[in-house]
């Protein structure tokens, strides 16, 4: 070993095809250029990296991850995708379930556990950047902003917009014109 550098993980043949596998596939979505691409990355990325763990931790638990963790983590990361491209709509949480495939309680288990967070919060998260960027880079009211963010009122929106980013919409809007 260079250096005196000892690895403590090795993989078996399996173990290393899964690996590569994975690779590839986030090697093709990078290349690939397409809506929800970085959610995506995100999501093969973490799955490499807990499936790496896995195996460092107990190298005979990780066949059964490994078939299931694939689907699992695809089809949450759709339906991130499906959010990202269609923030603006009015999404009930039968639509963004209809992209994974699951029960409402398994996807939200699911969904918070990959993102850290409940899937409607990750929407609201999503329409508030918007709403930032639209904020600093338009010169557009802030009901359009509100309609243009999926937000059906602009009394919530402006709420909501408070709750997170501890100041009003107009008072964001101010502090971040240039």
């Amino acid at each position: 070993t260079p250096q005196g550098f000892q690895s403590r993980l090795t993989l078996d043949a399996e173990q290393f095809r899964t690996i590569c596998q994975l690779i590839d596939i986030t090697i093709a979505e990078y290349n690939a250029v397409q809506p929800g691409r970085k959610t995506l990355l995100l999501s093969y990325f973490m799955q490499m990296v807990v499936l790496l763990s896995r195996f460092y931790d107990d190298r005979n638990r990780y066949q059964r991850l490994v078939k299931t963790g694939h689907r699992e983590i695809a089809e949450i990361a759709t339906a991130a995708a499906f959010m990202e491209n269609h923030y603006m709509e009015t999404l009930p949480m039968q639509r963004i379930l209809a992209e994974s495939h699951y029960s409402q309680r398994h996807f939200i288990r699911l969904f918070s556990s990959a993102y850290h967070m409940p899937p409607l919060k990750y929407l609201l998260g999503i329409r508030i950047r918007h709403a930032c960027t639209l904020l600093r880079e338009t010169d557009l009211s802030i009901m359009e902003i509100a309609t243009m963010c999926g937000f059906e009122d602009s009394n919530y929106f402006s709420r909501i917009f408070r709750s997170n980013m501890d100041c009003s919409p107009s008072e964001y809007r101010k502090k971040t014109s240039v």
